[in-house]
């Protein structure tokens, strides 16, 4: 079985990540894994947002809120994740392209990704994946998140993937 996520490796170079324009180019890169995604999944991407830069360390869940129970905010099915810095728990490390600290935890699943810049990580962005960072202890850790939206809502089912939803690197 499969697990439920993507992750693309070397998705952006480091030099990429540092670009100035960096938001332009992964918008501009992401379009060519349109195809993967819709294969992986079996859904037709209807659209993919503008890619957003953010360094927020605080839980979430990208197309639902809590009240009582979980109610869909908007039309996002996938998350697309890019770290621009490289997580550390060593020292020395290189403070222009390293944190220390900035683990992302998938709160339901207790899995910590140690995130490498450049990589691209798509899961689904229902409640099933909340997500939060550990604060970097030092260094600022920025990543980008971008959505995709499918024609017809996507709606996660656990049988159809394995039980490590991160084991999937292409």
């Amino acid at each position: 079985m499969k697990p439920p996520s993507l992750i693309f490796e070397e998705f952006l170079s480091p030099l990429k990540c540092r670009d100035d324009n960096v938001l332009k180019i992964v918008e501009h890169r992401f379009t060519d894994y349109t195809t993967i995604i819709e294969q992986y999944y079996n859904v037709k991407v209807k659209e993919i947002s503008s890619p957003i830069l953010s360094n927020d360390c605080n839980i979430t869940c990208d197309n639902s809120i809590y009240k009582r129970n979980w109610i869909r905010k908007n039309d996002y099915d996938f998350t697309g994740y890019i770290a621009l810095s490289n997580y550390s728990k060593d020292v020395p490390f290189d403070e222009d392209y390293d944190v220390y600290g900035g683990e992302l935890i998938f709160k339901n699943y207790g899995i910590k990704i140690s995130p490498t810049m450049g990589d691209l990580i798509i899961f689904p962005s229902c409640a099933n994946f909340l997500h939060y960072h550990n604060k970097p202890l030092v260094g600022k850790f920025n990543y980008i998140k971008l959505f995709i939206t499918c024609e017809n809502p996507y709606i996660f089912n656990f049988k159809e993937f394995s039980h490590n939803p991160f084991s999937h690197i292409i």
